[in-house]
């Protein structure tokens, strides 16, 4: 049986699940820059430390072999990956903990959504972009100056 590393929302403990993902990536990222500066100081990845002359000797190879605006074993465009999954995480904690400390009192009405729209996706958002566009920019289909959309 395969196991799902998905953490949904109405989780009662997707904060938790959700803050030690966070705390993962916070030390990997630290990690790595740790790692990118000892490479500038020294020119190597070996005698880093916490780091074994194999890992330290597959990072060096992949400065060498790769491109050459890669000068470091860790490239910018990926502490910026990290940086913005980071974000996305505390932003997705937010969002969690406000809508699980959210109470139901008496006289209030929650709905029950189905399973299948309780996430928002990109395509949710191309969608309502491409419905926007086909609509015209002031809500007329076709264009008065006669180019066509």
């Amino acid at each position: 049986m395969m196991q799902s590393h998905v953490i949904r929302s109405d989780d009662p403990q997707a904060v938790e699940k959700l803050q030690a993902k966070l705390d993962k990536l916070i030390a990997m990222h630290a990690r790595m820059k740790e790692i990118n500066a000892y490479f500038r100081k020294h020119a190597t990845s070996l005698g880093c430390p916490g780091l074994s002359d194999a890992e330290a000797a597959k990072l060096d190879r992949r400065v060498q072999e790769g491109y050459s605006w890669e000068k470091q074993p860790y490239p910018s465009y990926v502490l910026s990956g990290n940086t913005a999954e980071m974000r996305r995480l505390r932003q997705r904690i937010e969002e969690v903990s406000r809508t699980q400390s959210t109470e139901y009192g008496a006289g209030t009405f929650r709905a029950a959504v189905p399973k299948q729209t309780r996430r928002i996706t990109a395509c949710g958002c191309i969608l309502m972009k491409s419905l926007r566009r086909s609509s015209g920019a002031h809500g007329n289909a076709t264009a008065s100056s006669g180019h066509r959309p």
